[in-house]
């Protein structure tokens, strides 16, 4: 066994890779993405604070202001329980959970970091009970494959008569000695769906004795009072264990936190892995954040939020269009609730085939290829922004139309049933961008 022969077979894994459709690159500078903005339908900077003018205006007043403080570093130097904390880490916390309107709140360096935190800590080893719906994030199924809970089960998409029997079967076999915990999205960035009937997922999971956690990434900053997101309103609830936020999409940032109760939170210090032994957020980030947050609830935000939904609504009507003129493909999961839509294209050949020819003329949307959706179900996610002109979305639903128009005719039907005959479903497992 030598470093060689470990090379050899590494290259036979991947040229198999690409032999299923499968092959992942980073693209080169040049090709990395639309040149146009307008034209940029891959990222999940919704309200396009990413390029925002103002978002860095203000994080670069808040970088000044701390430098006359004499709290500038280029890095943290250590995680939060060595010498990474701060002053101003505890302000972004206290402001991030004002806004929130929750008890506390505990930052973390990214949402995948969060979720991995929460979901492989949570459980008491050899006891406790982890249900998460099907198509939650891979950070939450990487978080429970770490659990050292006594059973981790999946419950069907969005189902709560599905999570009802699984809570009551629960119960009845392991009795009252034991906590169940919940995990959903509030919004799925796969299809872009929002969480069903929140308020009775929680009176669910209250007579069960269940506690939920919730996943926000998709949803802070579109939905909910200025942004605060879709659970917002069930804040108080008592069997809303926990709300993760994240900074990457709406917020155009990076990083995460927890929201919830002080016990909580200390016991994420104590034992969420990824925060225990990560180098903190440097004060750059912080300050970021804190920036994005001010802007939140300005007017500045609004009018971004109602570009969005312009954009989010223009795409739906302009999708039968896409549907009368492509019956060879299946009805898009198209929604006027979310961002994140998708036009199913099934095959990864075929769905590589239209992402790049959209990327040829100038447009930048991502295939999502099996097995991250189940087989028939790939698809081009396209998300849009509050940078999306109605133009550039009337010209990008022609160009999918023409694409479209190249492909097999017998790929499949208009009902959504693949060539093999099987019928098509929604995603099954859930890979965030």
């Amino acid at each position: 066994m030598t470093r060689q022969k470990l090379l050899e077979e590494l290259e036979l894994r991947l040229q198999e890779r690409k032999r299923r459709g499968l092959w992942r690159a980073l693209r080169s500078p040049g090709e990395a993405g639309a040149q146009d903005p307008a034209y940029e339908f891959a990222s999940n900077d919704y309200l396009s604070f990413a390029r925002s003018p103002e978002l860095e205006e203000l994080t670069a007043k808040l970088v000044e202001e701390a430098r006359w403080s004499g709290s500038l570093r280029n890095g943290s130097g250590g995680s939060r329980l060595l010498t990474g904390d701060s002053g101003f880490a505890h302000a972004v916390e206290k402001q991030i959970a004002h806004f929130h309107e929750a008890e506390a709140c505990l930052l973390f360096n990214s949402g995948y970091d969060c979720n991995l935190g929460v979901f492989s800590c949570i459980a008491a080893a050899g006891r406790d009970v982890v249900l998460v719906d099907e198509r939650v994030h891979a950070s939450i199924h990487d978080g429970c494959r770490l659990s050292r809970a006594r059973t981790v089960r999946r419950f069907r998409h969005n189902d709560l008569t599905d999570l009802r029997e699984s809570l009551s079967t629960l119960r009845k076999a392991l009795g009252d000695e034991c906590w169940i915990f919940v995990g959903v999205e509030s919004c799925y960035s796969m299809d872009g769906d929002l969480l069903a009937r929140p308020g009775e997922l929680l009176d669910m999971c209250g007579a069960f004795g269940a506690l939920l956690i919730v996943d926000e990434a998709h949803s802070v900053g579109v939905h909910g009072p200025d942004g605060r997101g879709l659970l917002h309103p069930y804040r108080a609830h008592p069997a809303l264990l926990a709300r993760v936020v994240t900074f990457g999409k709406a917020f155009g940032l990076h990083g995460a936190a927890v929201l919830g109760a002080q016990p909580l939170l200390q016991y994420l210090l104590n034992y969420a892995r990824p925060l225990i032994y990560s180098t903190s957020l440097p004060l750059h980030s912080l300050c970021a954040v804190s920036a994005a947050y001010r802007l939140m609830a300005t007017e500045t935000a609004a009018h971004r939020r109602k570009l969005l939904w312009e954009a989010v609504r223009m795409f739906h009507s302009l999708t039968r269009d896409l549907r009368s003129r492509c019956p060879q493909l299946p009805p898009p999961l198209v929604n006027r609730e979310s961002p994140i839509q998708a036009i199913i294209i099934p095959g990864n050949e075929n769905c590589v085939f239209v992402a790049n020819e959209l990327r040829q003329r100038g447009f930048d949307a991502r295939p999502i290829r099996y097995p991250t959706v189940e087989r028939g179900a790939e698809r081009i996610r396209v998300v849009l922004h509050a940078h999306n002109t109605p133009e550039a979305i009337n010209a990008f639903v022609q160009a999918l139309i023409d694409i479209v128009g190249q492909l097999p005719s017998a790929m499949c039907d208009a009902r959504g049933t693949h060539q093999s005959g099987a019928p098509l479903r929604p995603a099954l497992l859930n890979a965030r961008l």
